[in-house]
């Protein structure tokens, strides 16, 4: 059995933590001395991102299916970015400073800390071409001055249908995806038709720290 140090965290939560703050670093000051291609980052942001959406699956989708899914696409990401580290991930050209904000050497204090998430975002509510629900993210401008606090989305959000109570606020939203982008899609079942979507947004720093809850909004599935 191969054996690797342990500068990898053990635990999924921990490693998606790890993964938002080297998508951070491949869009800030670090990817101007390691030059990552566009290409090289939306591969990893899409690894990352399915990691992300399979470790957030409701409890209750969860089926054997499911959990070989969320094996498989940590076992991707997990590969990833030891291959990242081992190719990229050095000193020099990094310093050590580029290290600790990348999560391996946390001992270090010379890093600026990443600080809460700051503001409220809205979740707008556009209808596609294909009848779909697009939601947009909207900033105010509390969020807009804090920047890079905000490194990208959770959306909560939850069908229900006529005659169900909705819900109050986004804490009764179960189901969420994380997004870097500021427009998502979302597609829904045939059988989901006429059932009210509700969407809710917080903001998220690369430790995967949560920000103020936006306002609820809703729109009828078409």
């Amino acid at each position: 059995m191969a054996h690797y140090s342990d500068w990898l965290p053990n635990k999924r939560e921990e490693q998606l933590t790890m993964a938002r703050s080297w998508l951070a670093a491949m869009k800030g000051e670090t990817n101007r001395r390691l030059r990552f291609s566009e290409e090289f980052v939306q591969e990893f942001y899409n690894i990352v991102s399915k990691a992300d959406d399979e470790f957030f699956r409701p409890k209750k989708d969860r089926t054997v299916g499911t959990n070989a899914l969320l094996k498989e696409a940590f076992a991707k990401l997990t590969a990833k970015m030891r291959n990242i580290k081992k190719r990229y991930f050095f000193v020099p050209p990094l310093t050590k400073a580029d290290l600790a904000v990348l999560g391996l050497h946390p001992q270090d204090n010379t890093h600026t800390p990443i600080g809460k998430p700051a503001g409220k975002f809205e979740a707008k509510i556009t209808y596609t071409a294909s009848g779909a629900l697009q939601i947009n993210v909207i900033p105010d401008s509390e969020s807009l001055a804090h920047s890079k606090s905000n490194f990208g989305y959770r959306i909560y959000y939850g069908l229900y249908a006529h005659g169900e109570t909705p819900p109050a606020t986004g804490k009764d939203l179960r189901e969420s995806k994380f997004s870097h982008h500021k427009k998502l899609v979302f597609t829904f079942e045939p059988e989901e038709k006429g059932k009210t979507a509700y969407f809710c947004i917080r903001g998220e720093n690369g430790k995967g720290d949560a920000g103020e809850w936006g306002d609820l909004s809703s729109a009828l599935i078409p």
